[in-house]
């Protein structure tokens, strides 16, 4: 593919809020909602990520955020990253760190082909929250950056 035709799509959509519990069998759960952000890129092209809700989050548990990429644009594009990083908390006793809330990666295949002015279901990011999070951190709301690239299709 030439570089003409090469697009960095850079997708800081999906500010994400998840909060934890402190026993994985808490009335409370972990949530997440995303929202639509800012979209940058070349032109104005991009796409949004949007995490669906997962729940139970708690020291030494592992969860996943399932995500969907929508594609807003007239052509059909292809994710071809995707990443995410936690960035700021609700309480400041509790500190945005790998100690406290750890996001793992995207686990799914690459690259994802998107639809103009359409959606696709595709992978998740994998959550982690160490048995070292600080007891600051029960019941703190996490926001996460979901990040990606995509190019025209």
């Amino acid at each position: 593919m030439s570089n003409s035709r090469r697009i960095a799509l850079a997708a800081a959509l999906g500010v994400a809020a998840v909060t934890a519990v402190s026993n994985p069998f808490d009335s409370r759960a972990m949530s997440l909602a995303a929202s639509r952000g800012q979209v940058h890129g070349y032109g104005n092209q991009g796409f949004e990520i949007v995490g669906v809700p997962a729940k139970g989050l708690h020291p030494g548990g592992i969860r996943t955020v399932r995500l969907t990429f929508v594609n807003p644009a007239r052509e059909p594009i292809k994710v071809t990253a995707v990443s995410g990083s936690v960035v700021s908390t609700s309480k400041a006793a509790c500190k945005p760190k790998a100690t406290n809330l750890v996001v793992r990666g995207y686990r799914g295949r690459l690259p994802v082909e998107v639809p103009s002015r359409g959606k696709k279901a595709a992978g998740e990011l994998e959550l982690y929250m160490p048995t070292s999070a600080a007891d600051a951190c029960k019941g703190v709301t996490f926001k996460i950056k979901m990040t990606g690239k995509a190019v025209k299709k």
